[in-house]
Order: structure tokens, then C-alpha cells, then sequence
């Protein structure tokens, strides 16, 4: 089990779990990312992630919340946005960019951040991703790339040629 954290927000407190890695695994990775949030499908919670995070942990530091009326998270009472929810875990984390996977749903989301916010995403893994309208509004017509069919976010960073790591282009 991770370290327990939460997070206060508006109508809603989202609550998660942070399993530190090796601070020097961030050299490995595109941009220095040391951060991977892991985000749940529909039909789930972070518990989902437990065991990839435990396996992603002595690399790098892996964190998974319960969005908003999953989980531990209640149901909003205000407005959001999914994408906002996910900025205010990166801000808390206080890094920069981040590797985001995600599983359907929790894929979407990895997705649309990284469309509306590609600043703080320094690359995407999703499975059996479920996107949502913004995945079609991709601005100046680039095409995002998509990764799936791996068992584990991890097998799929191992799977990963290192020259598309270096370049960040998954």
C-alpha cells in the first residue's frame, strides 16, 4: 500500500495514494519525468493500480487517485473538469511534466491532458483507451499516437525501443 494523501478541492476532496521511487530514475525517462499517474477506468478506483504502481515504484514514483465519485473520492457538489482534477494532483506533486497511463476511461483523460495541458505531459500509455470529443480536436492537425495492447504499463515502457523513449514520441 501507497502513502495515503488528499487532496481538497471544490465540492470535492480526491483521495490517492503516492509510492515513492529512486530520484535518480528520472534520468531514464523523457524530460526528466519522474512522476507516472497511473488513472483508473470507468468501472473502478485507484485500487486497480496498486500492484503496476508497487512495480513502477523503485523507478520511478507512481501515483493513482479516485476521481470524483470513485473510490474514496465523494461525488462533486461543484463544477470540474477531469483534466483540472489531474493538473491539481501534478501541482501537488510539484513536478512539471509527467507520464500519464491510463486504462478506458482513465486513458481519455491521459489523453485530453495531454491535448489541452501538453506542457505538463511528458508521454502517454493507454489501454483500451475511451476518448472523448477532444481527442478529434487536435490542434494544427497533428494526430495523436496511440500505445496499447501491453499487459502492464511497465512491460510496455520495457517494450518501448529506447530511441522513441529518448525522443519521447510515445
Amino acid at each position: 500500500m501507497g502513502e495515503r494523501f488528499v487532496i481538497e478541492g471544490e465540492g470535492c476532496d480526491l483521495a490517492g495514494e503516492r509510492w515513492p521511487g529512486n530520484a535518480q530514475a528520472g534520468e531514464r525517462w523523457p524530460g526528466n519525468a519522474q512522476l507516472v499517474v497511473l488513472l483508473h477506468e470507468g468501472v473502478s478506483d485507484r485500487r486497480g493500480w496498486r500492484e503496476v504502481a508497487q512495480r513502477l515504484a523503485p523507478r520511478v514514483t507512481a501515483v493513482a487517485y479516485d476521481r470524483r465519485g470513485y473510490g474514496e473520492s465523494a461525488v462533486s457538489t461543484a463544477p470540474f473538469t477531469d483534466v483540472e482534477d489531474l493538473l491539481a494532483v501534478l501541482d501537488q506533486e510539484r513536478t512539471v511534466r509527467a507520464w500519464l497511463a491510463g486504462a478506458s476511461a482513465g486513458g481519455g483523460l491521459a489523453l485530453d491532458t495531454a491535448l489541452l495541458a501538453p506542457d505538463r505531459v511528458a508521454g502517454l500509455a493507454s489501454l483500451g483507451i475511451a476518448a472523448s470529443e477532444r481527442a478529434a480536436e487536435v490542434p494544427g492537425g497533428q494526430r495523436p499516437v496511440a500505445v496499447g495492447g501491453c499487459a502492464t504499463v511497465g512491460a510496455w515502457v520495457r517494450s518501448c525501443p529506447a530511441s522513441t523513449r529518448e525522443h519521447g514520441s510515445v
